[in-house]
């Protein structure tokens, strides 16, 4: 089932998806998927309530699943308890909506912790300057 990236389409992950996606989401679960498939790290900026965490899930979860990828578990790291618990609770929201989920060993980690948590320094403007 690896895709080909100019080939990704609904049908990669749309069973993954909980909602009917709007056609930025779409567009942010695809983008996602061919960067982080060519090796490259996907930056998802946007408003609050634009579903950056579903699609981040959606995008991770379907690269986990696919047995001809590289990617075996997903980690999510914050410095918010708040953001932690929206992840999980939409990874909650797939798995009741993907029964394939459900009883699967724990493919996904994640944790919170305050600026030591942060090993590459992105909150020391020190790291920046001398980069």
């Amino acid at each position: 089932m690896k895709q080909d990236e100019s080939n990704i389409n609904e049908n990669y992950w749309s069973d993954i998806f909980p909602f009917e996606p709007y056609p930025n989401q779409q567009q942010g679960i695809n983008e996602s998927i061919n960067t982080l498939n060519s090796g490259g790290i996907h930056l998802l900026e946007g408003p609050c309530g634009t579903g950056k965490t579903l699609i981040s899930l959606t995008a991770c979860l379907s690269l986990v699943r696919d047995p001809s990828t590289k990617f075996e578990r997903i980690l999510v790291t914050t410095s918010k308890k708040q953001q932690l618990a929206a992840f999980e609770d939409d990874l909650k929201t797939i798995i009741d909506i993907l029964p394939a989920l459900k009883g699967e060993d724990s493919r996904a980690l994640g944790y919170y912790g305050s600026q030591p948590t942060c090993s590459l320094g992105w909150n020391d403007p020190e790291v920046w300057l001398n980069r």
